[in-house]
């Protein structure tokens, strides 16, 4: 029986992903999941009640809880409010984090107090916030696999999957891409805290998915959180993105495929995915080779981000 705790429930891929492990309830990661911690920005009390009204009748214990990723006092209210939910000797199983904010806009039309007001709420909402959530969890996830029983009795039956932690980032957090700097750096800041994560706590199956574009109101979000009452001369000028390589469905179907099936459930350690994969994952590889040949590469991967926008 698995505790699960499942961060960005509510909206555009967390919401879909959500249904898809809630409908899994009884064999998700070959283990019925016991008890849900569902995290959220939730709108009011009437949103978390609704959220766990939905849940599957077979998860015996539903816990929802409001998160402000920027706010360091949110994020420590949240992990007080996990610690009393799995008690003091609990554990979670399984993590699953979908939360983030995106942004575009160029450098040239950004100055030092727009650049440091979106680089700032990128960071937190992206990196620090979820990164002290993830360092929070990690600690109370199994830290030893199982040993295998080869009786055959329970020989029979599926063994449960490493404790896992999927994260969704972004290619932006791999590759340095044109008008999405602040970006980019909350999620380099992302990966590399979960690194430092999985160096310490090596047990753990990390899986840190990374999409290209995605046909979502995601970076339409950013320009409501950052053209704030406080910061409309501040907020750098929208730039507008024409064209999106994944749909929805085809994102959350890759996200599915890696959490259930590649890589391997029972295989800890950190596993980076790139969706679509092929060209994509070719060009990751390609920048970092030596000679020229990555710079080159990068060129190439900049002028094809740049003819979406």
């Amino acid at each position: 029986m698995a505790t699960v705790v499942f961060v960005g429930c509510t909206g555009g891929m967390g919401s879909i992903l959500f249904r898809k492990v809630n409908d899994s309830a009884a064999t998700f990661l070959s283990q019925p999941i016991r008890q849900l911690i569902c995290i959220d920005y939730f709108r009011d009390e009437a949103a978390q009640r609704a959220l766990k009204a939905s849940c599957s009748p077979s998860i015996a214990r539903v816990d929802t809880f409001h998160w402000d990723a920027s706010v360091l006092s949110s994020t420590k209210t949240v992990t007080d409010q996990i610690g009393v939910a799995i008690g003091q000797h609990g554990s979670i199983h399984h993590v699953i984090l979908t939360t983030g904010m995106g942004f575009h806009g160029r450098l040239e039309d950004m100055d030092v107090e727009g650049s440091h007001a979106t680089l700032s709420k990128l960071m937190n909402v992206n990196a620090i916030g979820p990164s002290l959530l993830l360092q929070f969890c990690a600690k109370r996830m199994p830290q030893s696999q199982q040993k295998q029983h080869t009786s055959s009795s329970s020989s029979s039956k599926p063994q449960a999957a490493a404790p896992t932690m999927l994260v969704l980032s972004s290619y932006s957090g791999l590759i340095g891409l044109p008008h999405r700097a602040a970006y980019c750096a909350s999620k380099f800041a992302l990966n590399g805290y979960l690194e430092g994560i999985a160096a310490e706590y090596p047990a753990i199956r990390y899986v840190i998915i990374c999409p290209t574009s995605v046909a979502t109101n995601f970076r339409d979000n950013w320009k409501k959180q950052l053209h704030s009452s406080d910061q409309k001369q501040q907020a750098p000028p929208a730039v507008e993105v024409n064209e999106a390589q994944l749909t929805v469905e085809q994102c959350v179907d890759g996200i599915w495929n890696a959490l259930t099936k590649q890589p391997h459930p029972k295989s800890p350690g950190v596993h980076y995915v790139i969706l679509p994969g092929g060209k994509t994952e070719v060009a990751y590889v390609g920048v970092r080779m030596p000679w020229g040949i990555g710079n080159a590469v990068r060129q190439r991967v900049y002028r094809q981000a740049s003819a979406k926008l």
